[in-house]
C-alpha cells in the first residue's frame, strides 16, 4: 500500500511534470505490493504518457486531477496523489454538508447564508447532486458506500473542482435546496472562508456520539442499558506515531493507541456486549 504524495516543494508555478510523472511511473509500482491487480502496467504507462503529452494545455491542478483519477481507477483506496494542495483555498464554498439517509444536508455556513441551514442540497447550478457526485467519485477508489458519503461533501465545496467537471463557470454558485415543506428554493452563494469563529450551525436537540467526538483520535464507550459497545476511530495516529514522526511536545498531549486497544479488549472480555458499533473515519 502506498499513499503517494509527490513533492511540490518547488514553486507550484514551475512544477516539472515530466520528472514527477516519470518518478510516479517508476516508484508507485516498485513500492506497491501489487498495484496491477485491476489493470495492467501497460495501461498505466500509456495513460501517464498521454497526460505528459497533453500537459502543456492543462493547469497544474488539472494535471494532478488526471493523475489522481488514473491512480484511483486501479482500485486501491490506499494509493493516491495529494492534489488538495493545488486547490485554491480562497475558492471554497463556505458550507459543511453531511450525508444522512435521504441525502446531503447543510449543517454549517457563514452568517450571511444562515437561511440555508438544515436544508437538503439537491442540486448545484441546476445539476443534480447525484450527477455531480458521480463525476467527483472518479477522484477516489470506492470500497463501499461510506467512501462516497464521506468524501463527496469535502469535494463538492471546491469551486475549482465544480469548474473542472463543467458544473460551474463563475465563482458565484446557485444551490438548489429542499426546505421542510418539500419545496425547492434557490440560494446564490459566493466563495468564502468558513471558520470556527464565523460559522453558524444546526444545533440538534441531541448530538450524536459521532459528532460529539469528531475531534478525538479515538473514543469508546460501553452503554450497559443496551449492552452496546461503541468504538470510534477517527484517525490512524496516536502518541506512538507522533513520537516517531512528529515531536515529543505534541505526543505528550495525545492518547496511546496501545491503551485504547487494551481498553477495548478488556471491555469485550468482561462486559456483556450484545451490539457492537464501529465508526471509522
Amino acid at each position: 500500500m502506498l499513499l503517494f504524495q509527490p513533492s511540490f516543494s518547488q514553486d507550484l508555478g514551475s512544477i516539472d511534470w515530466n520528472e514527477d510523472i516519470d518518478f510516479l511511473a517508476k516508484e508507485l509500482p516498485y513500492r506497491h505490493f501489487d498495484f496491477f491487480t485491476k489493470k495492467s502496467k501497460k495501461e498505466f504507462n500509456a495513460a501517464l504518457e498521454n497526460i505528459k503529452n497533453n500537459k502543456d494545455s492543462l493547469s497544474d491542478l488539472a494535471i494532478a486531477i488526471k493523475l489522481q483519477q488514473l491512480i484511483a481507477s486501479f482500485g486501491d483506496s490506499h494509493s493516491g496523489l495529494n492534489f488538495y494542495q493545488l486547490i485554491d483555498k480562497n475558492k471554497i464554498l463556505p458550507i459543511t454538508a453531511y450525508w444522512f439517509r435521504n441525502g446531503y444536508y447543510i449543517l454549517q455556513t457563514t452568517p450571511e447564508n444562515r437561511a440555508i441551514l438544515g436544508k437538503q442540497l439537491v442540486n448545484i447550478n441546476g445539476i443534480p447532486i447525484a450527477t455531480i457526485a458521480d463525476s467527483l467519485s472518479t477522484l477516489f477508489t470506492i470500497d463501499n458506500p461510506a467512501t462516497l458519503k464521506k468524501n463527496i461533501p469535502n469535494l463538492i465545496i471546491s469551486i475549482q473542482l465544480l469548474q473542472y467537471f463543467g458544473f460551474a463557470q463563475e465563482n458565484e454558485i446557485v444551490l438548489g435546496l429542499r426546505n421542510k415543506k418539500g419545496e425547492i428554493e434557490n440560494h446564490t452563494i459566493q466563495q468564502g472562508e468558513l471558520t470556527r469563529e464565523n460559522r453558524k450551525q444546526i444545533i440538534p436537540d441531541q448530538i450524536p456520539l459521532c459528532f460529539r467526538n469528531e475531534r478525538s483520535l479515538f473514543f469508546e464507550t460501553y452503554q450497559e442499558n443496551e449492552s452496546l459497545y461503541y468504538i470510534q476511530y477517527n484517525k490512524c495516529w496516536g502518541k506512538e506515531l507522533e513520537l516517531q514522526y512528529g515531536n515529543a511536545e505534541n505526543a505528550a498531549k495525545m492518547p496511546t493507541f496501545a491503551s485504547f486497544e487494551e481498553t477495548i479488549f478488556r471491555t469485550l472480555n468482561y462486559e456483556y456486549v450484545k451490539k457492537l458499533c464501529l465508526i471509522f473515519d
